[in-house]
């Protein structure tokens, strides 16, 4: 299975591309465990402030798509409502693939 990947992925990226993404997978598979908590903390926080900007830049594009008006409101509680919202997105999506 994993030859098939590699070829398929070499197919279309390039051998090295494929070296490349074999040693990242590799390496994240050698230390698994004995992290700090705060890095844990810190890269946790990270990943859920990218996943909400992902969310709040779709929910841009999508309305741009549609012509929707913007909000008539605009500041820092409509930034803090975005982000909200596209966190409880980002937790909705986490609760169903779980």
């Amino acid at each position: 299975m994993v030859d098939r990947l590699g070829a398929l992925l070499a197919n279309n990226l390039g051998p090295e591309m494929v070296q490349l993404i074999q040693g990242l997978v590799a390496g994240a598979s050698l230390n698994t465990s004995g992290g700090s908590p705060l890095a844990t903390l810190i890269s946790a926080g990270a990943l859920l402030y990218a996943a909400t900007g992902l969310f709040s830049q779709l929910q841009y594009a999508l309305n741009t798509i549609w012509d929707v008006p913007p909000a008539t409101y605009a500041g820092t509680i409509a930034a803090i409502k975005n982000r909200l919202l596209a966190f409880l997105m980002v937790l909705g999506l986490a609760l169903l693939l779980i």
